[in-house]
């Protein structure tokens, strides 16, 4: 695929993503950046809503969706958390990972998808977005107890 092509498919898949993410996120607070083919905003879930942060990278040939948790772990658990995080990567999901920040605690689910060469279509867009959310939901609980918070 051609600079020319890599930028229109780009162009092509943020669209997707942008108008997705208006069906999909919730009104307020929500952020898009077309120059940056960048969109942000939040959707339902339990007992946490989700913060989605979703963008086109023309140069690598990549979305990127991710998830920033709306909590820190505290130092003292940072290990319990990292280690649950592992467990979870390596047992439990099939795609898409979780990272934390070991100083700051701040924890992330990310999953990247290629488009270099392929042409990914609006129903694998809405599913990887559907993923991310059912995903962090699954977990957030969980995360939230074991970063040293309280209810849930």
């Amino acid at each position: 695929m051609g600079k020319k092509n890599e930028k229109a498919e780009a162009q092509r898949l943020y669209a997707m993503i942008r108008d997705i993410a208006e069906k999909t996120f919730i009104p307020e607070p929500r952020l898009f950046k077309d120059e940056d083919l960048f969109a942000e905003g939040y959707a339902e879930g339990s007992p946490f809503d989700v913060h989605l942060r979703m963008f086109v990278s023309e140069s690598e040939s990549r979305i990127s969706i991710f998830s920033i948790l709306p909590y820190e772990a505290a130092k003292d658990r940072i290990r319990d958390v990292m280690e649950r995080i592992t467990s979870i990567n390596y047992c439990d999901l099939a795609s898409g990972c979780y990272t934390m920040d070991r100083e700051g605690g701040r924890i992330i689910f990310s999953y990247p998808l290629q488009f270099k060469g392929s042409l990914l279509s609006r129903e694998l867009l809405e599913e990887s977005i559907r993923i991310v959310c059912e995903t962090v939901t699954r977990y957030n609980t969980e995360l939230f107890k074991l970063s040293g918070g309280e209810g849930g």
